[in-house]
């Protein structure tokens, strides 16, 4: 069994901040203000149990907060930061979860099979935390299928990412500027250790 965790505290003044003006706020362009005094505070922890016969159960888990404590010169900008805005592009909660189990022979390689499910809490993407512009919490499920040989120097893997073909917006600015996420996916790849 392996358990890691850890939690911080991050203290900011004057920290400077992107803010995208989309019309009709601006033209589209991007301008940075600072912020007098943010506190950002959190945890980490990761968790994976080896079960033996090649099974292995892993999982994460984050939290973040983020207190604007003093807008500063952020202050009166139309369209941006206030005192109750949360983090831009990062979500309050992330998580996942996964699976495998690998089967093999010293003399003919290794088979895995691994399935994951991440997930992660409302994201909002600007900075005055409009909800037209934002994203709420989802999940996304991928499955892989690997082999390596007994020398671990030939492998190759087929992955199928977002195997629900989870529809979710990775970017918005407002409900006419949006940015969509990968849809499902296959890969596959091969590789060689010389």
């Amino acid at each position: 069994l392996l358990l890691n965790v850890d939690a911080y505290l991050s203290d900011y003044r004057q920290i400077p901040l992107s803010q995208f003006l989309p019309p009709p706020l601006g033209d589209g362009g991007t301008i940075v203000v600072n912020a007098g005094h943010v506190r950002i505070t959190g945890f980490e922890g990761e968790f994976e149990a080896r079960l033996g016969k090649g099974l292995q159960l892993d999982a994460t888990l984050s939290y973040l907060h983020y207190d604007v404590i003093d807008l500063g010169q952020a202050a009166g900008q139309v369209g941006g930061l206030t005192l109750q805005s949360t983090a831009p592009y990062v979500p309050r909660w992330q998580g996942s979860v996964g699976a495998q189990y690998t089967l093999g022979r010293a003399d003919r390689g290794s088979l895995t099979l691994r399935a994951d499910v991440s997930g992660r809490s409302l994201v909002y993407f600007d900075l005055a935390n409009t909800p037209e512009a934002a994203q709420p919490g989802y999940l996304l499920t991928s499955l892989r299928l690997s082999w390596a040989d007994a020398e671990d120097k030939w492998s190759a893997a087929f992955e199928i990412a977002n195997l629900t073909d989870k529809l979710y917006y990775d970017k918005a600015y407002t409900t006419h500027y949006v940015s969509v996420g990968a849809g499902r996916s296959a890969l596959l790849t091969l590789n060689v250790k010389y």
